[in-house]
């Protein structure tokens, strides 16, 4: 229910508008069977100069970060993606029908993320261990630069298809690349809200309302 709600937070749906949320709940229902998600994942430990952490030898270029990972003994960098066929599809659905390709759009958005969710805690589970809220370049102040490491230390292109534009951003669009802290104990939920994401000003915030719950 909550990437339901979500998807309709980015596509600016009205809680009472009855027709477009039946149309949402198609288009989402065909999201998960026609865009299997593929993902990659690796544990990388990270050493500390005092309150800074280091990665790869190098520091963390983010106070944010650093804060929500403080403790943590290794990291785990994480990517997902819908592939390019969900891309074409969005773009191929522009030219007839650019409600349905909003929709469509918008429930990639949350799906993915929603199963990143999924992604997170399940290598939780096999590592035996808690991991932080994750993080990803451009979020808060960890740069969106940052996203060449990720592609550097998850082979990103080979493995997953991905590819970093001039401008940072990634191809296929509906992919994530992030970082979380690995604990033994559980970890409070602190990356939450409209400051640290990526989508605002989205149609629910200019509302004055929030996906967050």
């Amino acid at each position: 229910m909550k990437v339901f709600e979500t998807a309709c937070a980015y596509a600016g749906i009205d809680s009472k508008d009855t027709e477009s949320r039946t149309l949402m709940a198609s288009i989402l229902s065909e999201v998960a069977k026609k865009y299997p998600p593929r993902f990659v994942w690796k544990q990388v430990p990270l050493d500390w100069d005092g309150n800074s952490p280091l990665l790869f030898g190098e520091p963390l270029p983010s106070d944010m970060a650093a804060s929500y990972i403080k403790g943590a003994s290794s990291v785990v960098l994480m990517a997902i993606t819908l592939g390019p066929a969900f891309d074409r599809d969005v773009r191929r659905l522009a030219v007839t029908d650019m409600t349905r390709s909003l929709f469509l759009n918008a429930a990639g958005a949350a799906f993915v993320d929603a199963r990143l969710d999924e992604v997170q805690a399940t290598i939780g589970r096999e590592l035996g261990c808690y991991l932080s809220d994750r993080f990803s370049p451009g979020y808060g102040d960890l740069p969106l630069s940052y996203q060449t490491v990720l592609f550097r230390e998850l082979n990103l292109t080979a493995r997953l298809g991905l590819h970093l534009m001039d401008t940072l951003l990634m191809v296929p669009e509906k992919s994530i690349t992030a970082l979380a802290g690995v604990f033994d104990s559980p970890q409070p939920q602190t990356i939450r809200g409209c400051g640290v994401c990526d989508l605002y000003p989205c149609a629910l915030a200019k509302k004055g309302q929030t996906c967050v719950k």
